[in-house]
């Protein structure tokens, strides 16, 4: 038997202690708790933080499939996904920005909605905040770089896993997604721009399978880039911490993406 020793109230734990682990015993039974759950929520107060949902346009060729007019609820549309609400007639609740590039203001409309909250990250050329002049423009910081005595928002390997956590700073806890993809898809890399990615070097990227003498056994195939996987990596990541965090993740599409969370929330 281990003669496990016992560390007192004030006492000191000397410098290189290991220390193995806690037992440790909760105030009530578990039974009682969900009960006193129960008793409060009969009293119908006010929730002090509501459920709040948001539904993401990314750029990824799976938001081309998207009935934009059947959302119900605020939107967030990012990047280039701005297009496809100028193609519906239509114009998203948010749109958000993050990237430093100056292309990045080419994938605004010149006339962008007056009704539309332009959510840009300070790091962002110039030339966003010039366009997007006399319209609703709130600046954000991020922590790769100083913004003194202002709040910052996490840095992601992506803009549609940052926005996430600027939305879920301003109260959002709920999250759809359409064309948050991480992969090529119906022969396009982007649902809304028809640059000429030919010259991308692509790679092929199996989530799921498992290797049995030097052979990829089951799992998807997926035609993607190194940036994209970067950010599935990223996104693992990310799908824990929602775990955490209590956000309601649904993404659609089919992609590398969804199929990655897929995999997470099965291990």
């Amino acid at each position: 038997m281990l003669n496990t020793p016992i560390i007192r109230p004030g006492e000191e734990i000397p410098p290189g202690s290991i220390i193995t682990g806690f037992d440790y015993i909760t105030p009530l039974p578990d039974e009682i708790c969900n009960r006193q759950i129960a008793d409060s929520l009969k009293l119908h107060l006010p929730e002090a933080v509501e459920r709040r949902k948001l539904t993401i346009i990314a750029g990824g060729p799976s938001a081309a499939h998207v009935d934009l007019w059947s959302i119900d609820g605020p939107t967030l549309a990012l990047n280039s996904a701005i297009r496809l609400y100028q193609k519906a007639g239509l114009y998203p609740t948010y749109f958000a920005a993050c990237d430093p590039q100056a292309e990045i203001a080419g994938l605004i409309p010149d006339n962008p909605s007056d009704r539309t909250t332009y959510l840009i990250a300070s790091k962002c050329h110039p030339s966003i905040f010039h366009k997007l002049r006399d319209r609703d423009v709130r600046v954000w910081h991020m922590r790769d770089y100083e913004a003194r005595d202002r709040s910052r928002i996490a840095l992601c390997c992506s803009v549609t896993l940052t926005a996430t956590w600027l939305m879920h700073r301003l109260g959002y806890t709920d999250f759809e997604y359409w064309g948050w993809d991480g992969c090529f898809m119906d022969g396009r890399h982007h649902a809304a721009v028809d640059d000429d990615w030919s010259q991308i070097e692509c790679l092929h990227i199996n989530y799921g399978g498992k290797i049995e003498n030097d052979e990829i056994i089951g799992g998807t195939n997926f035609a993607t880039t190194r940036s994209w996987a970067a950010e599935a990596k990223g996104a693992e990541q990310f799908f824990q911490l929602a775990e955490y965090f209590d956000l309601k993740i649904k993404i659609n599409g089919g992609g590398m993406i969804e199929h990655a969370r897929r995999l997470v929330m099965e291990s």
